[in-house]
């Protein structure tokens, strides 16, 4: 949890998204490495529709969404996150 809430603290202040950590859609598009996002169904930001747009800009990225999980859903279920994690990881 510490890393996290560094994390949350490092991209947010109280006016939003510091400056410069937003990645627009042509950056995305140049990504190469696979990416997985992991989402949890029940995170009161966005949605799985809004993260799937934003993987379809990136060449090969992949959605994992954690039913029943929060914003956190590594720590809401890990047993549902671990093994598509590791496959990812694997491949």
């Amino acid at each position: 949890m510490r890393h996290e809430r560094k994390m949350v603290k490092a991209l947010l202040n109280r006016q939003g998204f510091v400056n410069g950590v937003a990645v627009d859609n042509d950056e995305l598009a140049e990504l190469r490495q696979p990416t997985l996002l992991v989402y949890g169904a029940n995170d009161p930001v966005g949605s799985a529709e809004l993260w799937q747009r934003t993987l379809d800009r990136i060449p090969h990225g992949t959605l994992h969404v954690v039913q029943g999980a929060g914003p956190l859903p590594w720590y809401d279920n890990p047993t549902g996150v671990g093994p598509a994690v590791s496959s990812f990881l694997n491949t």
